[in-house]
């Protein structure tokens, strides 16, 4: 029995379920990873202000990735993007996977730019001019989010473009019919 027929004897309308191509795979396993730095990161500590050094007392800022415009262009890509994935999944027309990997690559940009942003001007937030800011974990997670995430979304546009591969289909045991 081929493929095509073993697919419509399970019920006509239902699609084959197919291996992922190594690039539409690895395409989503980074958007993911990245999706999650950069949201993860958002929530977390981004800057740690200490006190001017003629002020005493426990008066330091802290600004998490929510704070701040950079922190919310993270979660906002992050959410964009793990939206596209589920868009992009159930796209059936080439044109209309192309558009969503390409919003992707749009959102992966503009979380990667809020969260680069604030790393690379983190001194400005400081109270006084001897003041030495902290970087926190947060903003580096997310930064490395949106680098992740860049190479996530750049990678499920190239499988968008790419021409469409015939794929081996799939039993439901999860091996390769032959």
């Amino acid at each position: 029995m081929s493929a095509s027929e073993a697919s419509g004897a399970r019920g006509e309308g239902m699609l084959a379920i197919t291996r992922p191509s190594p690039l539409r795979l690895s395409g989503f396993l980074a958007t993911i990873l990245g999706a999650g730095l950069l949201g993860v990161g958002a929530v977390l500590t981004w800057i740690e202000v200490p006190p001017p050094p003629d002020i005493s007392g426990n008066v330091g800022l802290t600004y998490i990735g929510l704070d701040l415009v950079g922190g919310k262009a993270a979660v906002i890509a992050a959410i964009l993007l793990l939206v596209g994935l589920m868009a992009l999944r159930g796209a059936r027309s080439r044109g209309g996977q192309k558009a969503i990997a390409l919003f992707m690559v749009v959102a992966a940009l503009a979380g990667l730019a809020g969260a680069w942003y604030v790393l690379l001007r983190a001194s400005s937030y400081a109270l006084a001019d001897r003041t030495v800011v902290t970087r926190s974990l947060g903003l580096y997670l997310a930064a490395a989010g949106g680098v992740v995430a860049v190479i996530g979304a750049v990678l499920d546009l190239a499988w968008a473009v790419a021409p469409e591969a015939t794929a081996d289909p799939v039993d439901d045991a999860g091996h390769a019919d032959a």
